[in-house]
């Protein structure tokens, strides 16, 4: 234990230097209002079921010492009396532009649609992007501009100074100070070079207009959970220079208003913080665990069973108490909260998984009317049977985001071999086959088992192979939802082969490869494969690309001289050479006929195996 301690008190030591160094760069980066030029500002805020907020917003921004600038404020489609509130003070004040906002457009999340809708209607040389529940002192225009301008930047967000009303609030809202104590060094965020380090809070952000143009404004990630991190990483990726700094002097902002508002605030927005990563949330559980919760487990423990590390747990325990303590201090949060640290970050565990789950594997989590979960790009993406099929890196899946698949199927993958070896004791022959085929494909076997899929996924190289699946397996409740993560694409007769064709082609001109089983048949522990249907064969001759045939064969028990097949410990798996279409296409055949030679030399490869 007094090792753990040990390294535990360093990795402390290491949290106090980044917070101190954050801390003092913040400071540094961070000019007092001194403005002496005025390039016009377009203050940009979007608003949805923002009755109670939006006027104390609009007040605070119409009491500016900057001398020019507009406000644009977009309703975004509320079901409170928000358009009423915007549209008066329109009416009031020239300086205030109101906008209705257009219904939610297909693949887009809500705020970064109106915001975008908002960018084109800006005139300034400099958007401001604002909540509507921030509250501006008279020079948070002038402050912005004269950091904008003394830094070069091209892209600027800020720390406010958050309000923090009640208990429950109290246990979560410091929670977003987390990145800049154990994770992110502010001082790398000015610099070019590196994406990764990209950091912005969205209650408050400033662009230089023909910049974010550039870039596409919101249109590149438009469906991302945290715009604001998404939009500060892009302005780097394009060479733009960004800056985070201190705005607790001039910009607040009450986040949420109870616990369950606050909870599920952090939970819309947690897992896509994380980078959409299995192994950030993993990494973020550990670091928690090991250098907050049990450190603190242990002193209770010490304390109540007397043991003799009673003054060595106090010292990583202390050191992080005081971490928070200089955090909370310099972020002018009250002090009491410190000691309810340990309940905040094991909230903040709570937080991560259930974001990981609602926003990632399950449908989302509702927000101001709307289904929030991970987003995805869509590009190059195939029509399928139905809308709600996505390709997610080269798989197709329910809308899942890209970590929470990749973990899945991976680990899938990794229980298939255990069972697989323990179950089936499988040996697999002819691997050297696959290297003749290197270029993208189809697969085609015998279906002789129940389980043979998972088979077929240890056989074929993993992450490069599709599977085809009846349509009707997809309706199945949990299994088809499955099936669909793990790669599978339904077929049935309804399908046109139009739309086949151009699911294989996009497959096959990525070098991946398109599995099929005798179109649905199973035929159990049979050594007669069930005769071929064509599709998979008109794919390769129009594709011009190998069928590679896959034997599955059931080893049976020897009992009193006679074979026993439901009682088999072994399965033996075949790789057989490509057949190549081109092969079968001699002068004076028509297609069907060499379809027709090809299905049927193929499934005579896969006769012969099973009778050895």
């Amino acid at each position: 234990m007094n090792t753990y301690l040990a390294i535990t008190t360093i990795i402390c030591v290491y949290f106090l230097l980044l917070s101190l160094k954050n801390k003092e760069t913040l400071k540094n980066l961070t000019y007092s209002p001194d403005v002496s030029t005025a390039p016009k500002v377009s203050v940009l805020i979007p608003a949805r079921d923002e009755e109670t907020n939006i006027g104390e917003c609009l007040d605070s921004l119409l009491e500016q010492d900057y001398p020019n600038y507009e406000i644009l404020v977009i309703d975004d489609n509320s079901n409170d009396g928000t358009w009423r509130i915007i549209k008066k003070y329109a009416r009031k004040n020239n300086k205030i532009k109101a906008y209705k906002g257009k219904p939610l457009a297909e693949g887009w999340i809500g705020k970064q649609y109106a915001c975008q809708q908002l960018i084109e209607s800006a005139r300034g040389e400099y958007l401001m992007f604002t909540d509507a529940d921030t509250i501006h002192t008279s020079q948070s225009i002038s402050w912005a501009v004269t950091n904008m301008l003394r830094h070069k930047a091209d892209f600027m967000s800020a720390f406010l100074h958050h309000l923090i009303g009640s208990l429950g609030e109290a246990l979560i809202v410091p929670a977003i100070y987390i990145m800049t104590t154990i994770l992110m060094p502010l001082w790398k965020i000015p610099q070019k070079n590196n994406p990764f380090f990209s950091f912005a809070i969205g209650q408050f952000m400033v662009c230089r207009r023909k910049c974010l143009l550039a870039i596409g404004g919101y249109t590149s990630f438009k469906n991302s959970l945290v715009e604001d991190i998404s939009l500060a990483r892009a302005m780097k990726e394009h060479g733009y220079k960004t800056i985070f700094i201190d705005g607790k002097d001039y910009i607040h902002c009450r986040m949420y208003h109870s616990f369950k508002g606050a909870f599920k605030g952090l939970v819309k927005n947690t897992f896509g913080a994380l980078h959409q990563s299995i192994l950030f949330l993993a990494a973020l559980f550990l670091v928690v665990a090991a250098v907050i919760e049990i450190p603190v487990l242990n002193l209770i423990h010490q304390c109540y069973a007397g043991g003799n590390d009673l003054l060595f747990s106090i010292i990583p325990v202390s050191m992080f108490g005081g971490i928070w303590f200089l955090v909370l201090r310099d972020r002018k949060i009250s002090l009491s909260i410190t000691l309810s640290y340990p309940i905040l970050f094991f909230m903040v565990m709570i937080i991560a998984v259930t974001s990981t789950l609602k926003t990632g594997l399950l449908g989302g989590v509702e927000w101001k009317g709307r289904l929030v979960r991970c987003g995805f790009k869509h590009t190059e993406q195939p029509v399928l049977l139905k809308p709600t099929l996505t390709r997610i890196n080269g798989r197709y899946l329910y809308p899942l985001c890209s970590a929470y698949a990749r973990f899945i199927y991976w680990l899938t993958f990794l229980l298939v071999i255990i069972y697989n070896t323990l179950v089936f004791r499988l040996r697999i022959k002819g691997r050297e086959n696959l290297k003749m085929a290197d270029d993208g494909g189809f697969y085609i076997s015998n279906h002789s088992l129940y389980l043979d899929p998972a088979i077929i996924a240890q056989v074929i190289a993993p992450g490069r192979t599709y599977f085809t699946a009846m349509e009707q397996t997809f309706d199945m409740p949990f299994v088809g939802y499955y099936i669909r993560l793990l790669g599978a694409i339904p077929v049935s007769e309804a399908l046109p082969f139009s739309s086949l064709i151009r699911v294989s082609r996009h497959i096959i001109d990525r070098k991946k490869f398109l599995h099929f089983f005798p179109e649905g048949d199973l035929t159990h522990l049979s050594r007669n494969p069930a005769p071929f249907k064509h599709g998979v064969f008109y794919l390769a001759y129009l594709l011009n690309k190998p069928i590679i045939p896959i034997v599955i064969n059931p080893i049976p028990r020897i009992v009193f001289g006679k074979k026993i097949y439901k009682c088999f410990t072994r399965v033996e798996a075949t790789i057989c050479k490509p057949v190549y279409p081109h092969s079968f296409k001699v002068n004076g055949k028509n297609s069907s006929v060499i379809i027709r030679e090809i299905a049927e030399h193929t499934h005579q490869v896969i006769s012969e195996v099973l009778k050895i």
